[in-house]
């Protein structure tokens, strides 16, 4: 069932790979634009659905650079959708430090066709944002933040907050990280890398990382 997350734009939601990963697809109905966030698996499901809708796919959203997000991002590449990733995590998308080897899977290569910096606008589909650079899951872990949403990746769940354990993680810039988030004035729809969509409003009431 998709959601609508704005004027003119959809979002859903696929669950995808052995670790549960949240897969959005977002798309404008009304001409066709689509972008994908963290392909990890689905591809199959995915451009079925996006077949049936008459869909575009231009766009792969990388919220950081883990194999279970990128798992498939080359496979939508090669469908011609250009990659996005913030900079510090760009390496990882050539196989430096995905994590993919300590569970023995095995990620295609690839190379980010747009490189980010915290603080760029960037509007995949049609879709205005802006990248908010969120380390502490890893180096270049990173928001979405558009117009009433966020798509929060692995360092802000419903109720919980990413791993800081990793060989690139900081457990203080994550909390640095979370003030950021925490400081955003208005309300948002947030729809994490894992688990259940929630609100920022309801993070900052309930979430213990966040209070």
């Amino acid at each position: 069932m998709s959601t609508a997350i704005g004027e003119g734009i959809e979002l859903r939601t696929f669950v995808v790979g052995f670790l549960s990963t949240d897969c959005y697809l977002v798309y404008r109905p009304e001409g066709g634009r689509a972008f994908l966030v963290d392909p990890g698996r689905g591809f199959q499901r995915i451009k079925s659905f996006a077949d049936e809708q008459h869909l575009r796919i231009e766009a792969v959203l990388l919220t950081h650079g883990h194999c279970d997000h990128i798992l498939e991002a080359k496979r939508w590449q090669d469908e011609g959708a250009k990659v996005y990733v913030h900079r510090l995590d760009a390496p990882k998308l050539e196989g430096k430090g995905h994590l993919g080897d300590m569970i023995g899977l095995n990620v295609p290569p690839l190379s980010a066709d747009i490189v980010l910096e915290d603080g760029d606008c960037i509007d995949p589909a049609g879709v205005p944002m802006t990248v908010l650079h969120t380390p502490g899951h890893s180096t270049g872990s990173c928001c979405y933040v558009g117009e009433g949403f966020m798509f929060s990746g692995d360092t802000l769940f419903c109720g919980d907050i990413g791993r800081s354990d990793f060989p690139d993680s900081d457990p203080r810039a994550l909390q640095q990280s979370l003030e950021k988030i925490k400081a955003i004035r208005k309300d948002l729809q947030v729809f994490p890398g894992h688990g259940e969509a929630t609100t920022l409003e309801r993070e900052r009431r309930n979430n213990p990382y966040l209070r």
